[in-house]
C-alpha cells in the first residue's frame, strides 16, 4: 500500500473532522493527567519571523494592495498570500518593541527609581503595542481565510492551508489550526507540507493528552526522512513514549537515543534547529534514566551522549533522583562526580556536592548518615575553602550557614528531650564549629547560649561557663543576657572548692598579693560583672558575693 493511502487511513480513524466544541468538552471531562514536553515542539521547526522595519512594512502593504486593484483573478491569491505575510511581519515588529531591550531597560530603570507614574506608562504603552501585534496577527489569518473561501482553485492552496494553520498555532489557537492541517493531508496528500500539518496534528492529540493517537501521527511523520518535521516528531515520540507509563519508558530512553544520534549526523542546513533538538533530548532523557538507570552507570551513559556537557547532565540526574525521594541514588550521583571528575579539575567543587548531599540525608531516616556526611562537609570546606573562589566561598557559605543553624535547633530540641548521648556529642562539634566558620554571624550569640546549656548538660562546666559568658558578650542587652552572667558564675563555681582554705591566722606573715589562677580569676571578673548589674532580689547575688570575695582573700 501506498504511503499516501496510509495516511488517509490514519486520519480517517483519528479524526473523522470532530467538532472544536466537541474536542475542548472532551479534553475537560478528560480526568487522566499526562507529561507534557518541554517548550520545544512544532512550531520550533520554522525559522525566526525577520523583523523588518515599519515604514518598510507599510510600503510593502501600499503596494501589495494597489497591485490588487490591477491584476486579473488568477494572481491576486499569490498576492494576498504575500500580503498575509508581510502582516504577520508586522505583528512581529510591534512584539520586538514591546520586548525589546530599549523598553526593558526603561521599565528597569523606572522600578528601581520606584517611579510608579512612569511605570504605568510604560505599561500602557506595552498594551497598545501588543494590541497591535493581535490586530496585524488577526489581518494575516483574515487574508488567508479570504484566499480559501475566494479562490477553492487556487494551485497553492496547500501553502495557504499550512500556514493559515501554522498562524493560528502561533497564536496558541490549536484547536482552530486543527481542521486546516486536516484538509491540508487530506486534500493535497502530496503536498510538500505534509510532514509538518502531520507533525502539528499529532501536538494537537498529544496536548489533549491522547498519546496513542499522538505516537500514531509522530510515527507516519517518520516517513519523511527529509523533512524539516523529521527531527521533531521523533523527539516528540520519545516523550509520547514517556507519557504512555512505564512499562514504555524502556522505548522513550531507546526514542531519545535516536533523536540524538540523528542530529548529531544531520546537517544543520537540513536540520536548522540540530543544537537546540540535541540539547534537548539530552535533558530529557534524564527524567527517563532516573526511572529506569542506576546511578553507578550514569557517569559512563551520559559521558557517551555528551561528552563535553555530561558533567551537567549529571547534576540534573541527581536532582531527579531526590525529586522523585530517591534520595541516596542522588547522593550517589554527586559522590561519583566528586571522585572521577570534580576532585581532578576544581576541588573546592567538592564543597558544593558535598553540601547537597548533606541537605538529601536529612531526607533519609538514619541519623547516623547525616552526621557523617555532614563531619564530611566541615572536613572540605577546611580543606578545600582557603583555595576556592571567594565568590564561590561566599555562596555556599551562606548555605551552610543556614543549613547548620537548622540542624543546631532541629538536634537542640532532640537532645533536651532525649539525652542521647552521641547526638549530643555531635551537636557540641557542631555548635563549636559554627561559632568558628561564621565569627561575624548574627546569629553567634543565641548559637552560643545554646552551645553553653548543652555543655552544661554534660558537665562541661568550666566551657560551659566560657561559653555563657560569651553569649553575654554577644548580646548583652538582650533579654536574659544577665541570666548568661548568672549561668557563667555558677558553673564556675561547680569546680571551684571554696572551702579548701580556711581563715587565715591574725599572726600570719604571708600577705604579698599573689597571681590569681586562671579559673578563679574569670570566675572573679564575671561574678563582679554579675554583681554590678545585680540587686538585693537577683537570683543567688548573696552566694556569688560571697564567692568573689572568698577568692580574692584567699590570693590576697
Amino acid at each position: 500500500m501506498k504511503r499516501n493511502s496510509l495516511i488517509f487511513i490514519l486520519l480517517a480513524g483519528l479524526m473523522a473532522w470532530p467538532a472544536v466544541a466537541q474536542t475542548k468538552k472532551d479534553a475537560k471531562t478528560k480526568e487522566k493527567t499526562f507529561r507534557k514536553a518541554p517548550t520545544l515542539g512544532a512550531r520550533g521547526i520554522e525559522g525566526q519571523t525577520r523583523i523588518i522595519e515599519a515604514d518598510s512594512l507599510d510600503r510593502s502593504i501600499e503596494d501589495l494592495l494597489s497591485l490588487l486593484d490591477i491584476e486579473d483573478e488568477s494572481e491576486k491569491p499569490k498576492i494576498l498570500e504575500r500580503l498575509a505575510e508581510i502582516y504577520w511581519e508586522k505583528s512581529a515588529y510591534f512584539y520586538s518593541i514591546a520586548y525589546g531591550n530599549e523598553f526593558f531597560h526603561r521599565l528597569a530603570k523606572a522600578q528601581k527609581a520606584n517611579d510608579k507614574e512612569t511605570i504605568k506608562k510604560i505599561q500602557e504603552e506595552k498594551k497598545k503595542l501588543l494590541k497591535q501585534r493581535s490586530f496585524w496577527q488577526q489581518q494575516a489569518i483574515n487574508v488567508y481565510k479570504s484566499i480559501i473561501k475566494k479562490y477553492p482553485s487556487y494551485p497553492n492552496m496547500d501553502t495557504t492551508l499550512y500556514y493559515l494553520g501554522y498562524t493560528l498555532v502561533m497564536m496558541e489557537k490549536g484547536d482552530d489550526a486543527y481542521h486546516y492541517f486536516v484538509r491540508l493531508v487530506r486534500e493535497y496528500p502530496q503536498s510538500k507540507f505534509v510532514p509538518e500539518a502531520l507533525l502539528n496534528l499529532g501536538e494537537y492529540y498529544f496536548n489533549q493528552g491522547k498519546m496513542q493517537d499522538a505516537l500514531k501521527l509522530y510515527t507516519a511523520v517518520e516517513k519523511y526522512k527529509n523533512a524539516k518535521a523529521y527531527g521533531m516528531a521523533m523527539y516528540k515520540k520519545a516523550w509520547t513514549y514517556y507519557n504512555l507509563g512505564k512499562e514504555h519508558y524502556q522505548q522513550s530512553m531507546d526514542q531519545f537515543l535516536k533523536v540524538i544520534r540523528y542530529a548529531q549526523g544531520s546537517d544543520i542546513k537540513k536540520l536548522p534547529y540540530k543544537k537546540r533538538l540535541i540539547a534537548e533530548a539530552q535533558r530529557d532523557m534524564i527524567m527517563v534514566y532516573a526511572q529506569i538507570g542506576t546511578p553507578d552507570k550514569a557517569e559512563r551513559f551520559f559521558r557517551s551522549i555528551a561528552p563535553k556537557t555530561y558533567t551537567n547532565l549529571l547534576l540534573r540526574l541527581a536532582k531527579a533522583y531526590a525529586t522523585q525521594g530517591n534520595y541516596g541514588y542522588a547522593n550517589r550521583v554527586y559522590q561519583v562526580l566528586m571522585a572521577k571528575k570534580v576532585a581532578k579539575e576544581h576541588p573546592y567543587l567538592i564543597i558544593k556536592y558535598q553540601l547537597l548531599i548533606v541537605k538529601n540525608s536529612f531526607n533519609q531516616p538514619k541519623k547516623s548518615v547525616i552526621i557523617r556526611e555532614t563531619r564530611r562537609l566541615l572536613r572540605a570546606i577546611k580543606k578545600f575553602g582557603p583555595s576556592a573562589p571567594k565568590k564561590f566561598m561566599a555562596v555556599q557559605m551562606a548555605e551552610v550557614d543556614n543549613l547548620m543553624r537548622g540542624m543546631i535547633q532541629t538536634y537542640d530540641k532532640e537532645v533536651s528531650v532525649t539525652q542521647e548521648q552521641a547526638t549530643m556529642a555531635f551537636l557540641v562539634e557542631l555548635e563549636g564549629t559554627y561559632m568558628a566558620l561564621f565569627p561575624k554571624s548574627t546569629f553567634r550569640g543565641a548559637v552560643a547560649l545554646r552551645y553553653a546549656n548543652l555543655l552544661h548538660n554534660l558537665t562541661k562546666y568550666e566551657l560551659a561557663a566560657d561559653w555563657f559568658y560569651t553569649a553575654y558578650k554577644l548580646n548583652p542587652t538582650a533579654k536574659g543576657a544577665l541570666d548568661s552572667l548568672h549561668d557563667a558564675v555558677m558553673d564556675y563555681l561547680k569546680i571551684i572548692d571554696l572551702k579548701s582554705k580556711g581563715t587565715k591566722a591574725e599572726e600570719t606573715q604571708d600577705l604579698a598579693e599573689k597571681k590569681i589562677p586562671a579559673l578563679q580569676a574569670k570566675t572573679i571578673k564575671v561574678a563582679r560583672l554579675y554583681i554590678g548589674k545585680s540587686d538585693v532580689n537577683t537570683p543567688d547575688i548573696d552566694q556569688i558575693k560571697y564567692a568573689a570575695a572568698k577568692l580574692l582573700y584567699d590570693n590576697n
